[in-house]
């Protein structure tokens, strides 16, 4: 856009950029922010290659004009306030960011971008004590990101809204239906009347301007389908995984030293295909609550185990009707073997066969084990507080907020 400089007797380009800091638009409905937010991002984006800038749009005010921007290889996700998975993985991908600049482990990491539009719905979707620590972490995006190159452009309605609290290096105050509220952003002449989309009074230096129509060169950007060096897209995480969809080399469990990697599904942080650790040998325990899916991440695990590099082990299973054949357990074998207990809280060791698995005593055996949290946390003496303590496994969600004390977390 441009400015209306009176002292210089011209009119020069309006600009933002990301090392300016935090931006705020204030305007009533109508009056252009979200429009010149678009036209913010498509600038932004039109001079930057995706690998030298990042860009994620959190959508509180339902504008579809927003959409467009999600084609962009710049962009990471254009998420609704009202899209509570994507928003909280939203957060903790640009918390996470913020942290690993401030410790200098991603130090040349690209500048990050993101735009609020309808800072007040944002916040009213993070009211409430079971979101409390949702809200928090956008706090410290705000507030501590713009020193680490994670700068917010945000957009509101007026001085009701709380976007008085939002720290920002400038403010553009565009047409408000109570004009008084200007003095509140820092602006002394009140904004221009209602009607004329676009026009703003810029706060730090009281001037005039009006932003350019339209996103110009937004059809010029790259996009998703042409490039690829973006961010990773913010995803919803699947409430079925496939088994055709596990396919590929990332999916592939792998070998090293005297660990091995076992790809078992989809982590939350990316969406993408997850693994466990764990050392060779060492027994692997999933708890979780009835129903919760522990049997089928049993055999999640026993088939990852089998397609590890090396011969293929054998399978023994083991549940409440079935007892383990300790002449097959401690018999000399080439093979390593998989010991398979389901319903493990079920299941008892009068001998002592399943608790040394689990310490380690038997040469070429791995001990997998599922079962109840609430029953195995409680369980003291029982074999599967052996498997337990190496702390190798998965907790099940659906369960108790205690069910982690079973590994001591």
């Amino acid at each position: 856009g441009l400015i209306d400089d009176p002292a210089g007797q011209c009119h020069r380009p309006l600009r933002w950029e990301p090392t300016l800091g935090n931006l705020l638009l204030v305007g009533a409905v109508g009056s252009g922010t979200t429009s010149t937010m678009i036209s913010i991002a498509a600038a932004t984006c039109r001079g930057r290659a995706p690998a030298e800038l990042h860009v994620y749009v959190l959508d509180g005010a339902g504008d579809d004009g927003l959409r467009a921007l999600a084609g962009l290889a710049h962009c990471g996700g254009v998420i609704a306030a009202s899209d509570r998975e994507r928003v909280d993985r939203l957060l903790a991908r640009l918390d996470a960011s913020i942290e690993a600049r401030r410790r200098a482990v991603d130090a040349d990491a690209p500048p990050v971008v993101l735009f609020i539009d309808g800072w007040s719905s944002v916040r009213r979707s993070l009211d409430g004590v079971e979101r409390a620590a949702q809200f928090e972490v956008l706090r410290r995006i705000v507030e501590d990101g713009p020193a680490l190159g994670v700068v917010t452009v945000a957009s509101d309605h007026g001085r009701s809204s709380g976007a008085t609290a939002l720290p920002a290096r400038d403010r553009w105050v565009f047409a408000l239906d109570d004009p008084t509220d200007a003095r509140t952003f820092g602006v002394v002449t009140p904004p221009v009347a209602r009607g004329r989309p676009g026009r703003l009074r810029i706060a730090s230096s009281g001037l005039e301007a009006q932003v350019a129509q339209g996103a110009a060169g937004l059809a010029e950007i790259v996009t998703h389908d042409v490039d690829g060096s973006g961010p990773r897209p913010i995803r919803r995480l699947p409430r079925v995984v496939r088994p055709e969809c596990a396919r590929g080399e990332r999916w592939r469990s792998t070998r090293s030293d005297d660990a091995v990697r076992l790809v078992v599904g989809l982590g939350g942080a990316d969406v993408a295909p997850d693994h466990l650790l764990a050392r060779e040998g060492e027994p692997i325990l999933i708890v979780g609550a009835a129903n919760s899916g522990v049997s089928s991440a049993l055999e999640c695990v026993v088939s990852a185990l089998r397609d590890v590099e090396g011969p293929v082990p054998a399978v023994m299973r083991v549940d409440r009707t079935r007892a383990p054949d300790r002449d097959a357990i401690v018999a000399p074998r080439r093979a390593r073997l998989i010991v398979a207990v389901d319903d493990a809280h079920r299941v008892a060791d009068p001998d002592g066969l399943l608790s040394s698995i689990a310490n380690g005593e038997v040469d070429g055996a791995t001990l997998v084990a599922a079962g109840r949290a609430d029953v195995i946390r409680t369980a003291y003496g029982h074999w599967t507080r052996e498997a337990a303590r190496t702390r190798c496994g998965i907790v099940m969600s659906a369960g108790d907020d205690t069910d982690g004390e079973v590994f001591g977390i």
